[in-house]
């Protein structure tokens, strides 16, 4: 990540690097920008990466937020002074941030988003018990409270962390990740906040994460209209380094293809009555879509991706036996 910059309105610092359409790089809890590296040596031939510190964290450690909605606001008010067009790409927590980022642009590419994590299954005391670690100057224990209690990891993975060369930098970043804990603790996943999303959006899952990592990425797949998964075979939540290659060459196929439609149009619900509950056909030209939703409200199973390419008569068809 190279040529460093900083925002006049919002006071976000980025790093710039490579060349082509622009992906903007949020990082996960305790990282920073340096996190995407192994993806985007894949990447900068092909796309623009902007790579932001989340504010908090290291060169935007003075830029103040109260919530994870707001910090996603600041990110959303970044973009709007970037002008252009924008494929989001965020990574654990900072998937949370871009999510939130995402429903506050009118004017976005894609959505990019690996495992953002269950805040509900996060203890509601634990921002407070790394905030007292903090008062006592014990750092690394507030970092391991997190890891054990948040992320679940084992106490023996946990020690082959803090033997590893980044275990110094991640003890930096303790209050950052403090701050987070407690921005959590009042943090839920909205997701009837996402089903009007219009912008197409790519979710990546582990098939070895957990269900609290991977969870949220397959229920977002069933309520976004245009959402993709994909299922990373033999990784888990440290896919993003264990499988950036693999990861490149789908963002890639995205930004060629679905990310590539500018402004697309926001799809066009009519409303219906099937089996007793509201259901919704979204329509375009030549295809209907039916999100997972309505496809529950039929008595059928929904599927974590788009129903798409029926005729155009299927929507009258419909129209028709439920008016």
């Amino acid at each position: 990540m190279r040529d460093f910059q900083r925002s006049e309105r919002t006071g976000l610092g980025w790093w710039k690097s490579g060349s082509g359409p622009r992906l903007l790089c949020v990082h996960g809890d305790s990282l920073d920008h340096t996190c995407f590296a192994p993806v985007a040596e894949h990447l900068e031939d092909f796309a623009t990466i902007c790579a932001i510190d989340r504010p908090g964290y290291g060169a935007n450690a003075e830029v103040r937020h109260g919530s994870v909605e707001q910090a996603g606001q600041l990110v959303a008010d970044f973009v709007a002074e970037l002008g252009g067009v924008t494929v989001l790409f965020g990574f654990s927590g900072g998937a949370h941030v871009a999510l939130h980022a995402s429903i506050n642009l009118d004017r976005l590419g894609g959505v990019i988003l690996f495992e953002p994590p269950d805040t509900d299954s996060i203890p509601s005391a634990l921002g407070n018990d790394m905030r007292r670690l903090l008062d006592e100057e014990c750092d690394d224990e507030a970092i391991e409270r997190f890891f054990l209690e948040a992320v679940r990891m084992t106490p023996t993975d946990i020690a082959g962390l803090r033997q590893s060369p980044v275990w110094p930098a991640i003890v930096e970043r303790a209050a950052a990740l403090t701050t987070d804990a407690e921005y959590y603790e009042s943090y839920s996943l909205d997701l009837d906040l996402f089903h009007t999303l219009a912008a197409p959006v790519t979710l990546f899952a582990g098939s070895e994460s957990p269900e609290h990592l991977a969870g949220p990425s397959h229920a977002l797949a069933n309520v976004i209209p245009d959402a993709r998964l994909v299922a990373l075979q033999g990784h888990s939540h440290s896919g993003l380094f264990t499988a950036s290659e693999l990861i490149a060459k789908e963002v890639k196929r995205d930004l060629a293809g679905r990310f590539a439609r500018t402004d697309p149009p926001r799809p066009q619900p009519f409303a219906g009555v099937a089996a007793g509950r509201r259901a919704e056909l979204h329509l375009t030209s030549s295809t209907c879509r039916c999100p997972p939703g309505a496809l529950r409200s039929l008595g059928q199973r929904a599927r974590p991706s788009r129903l798409e390419v029926l005729p155009p008569s299927f929507a009258r068809r419909f129209h028709e036996l439920t008016h």
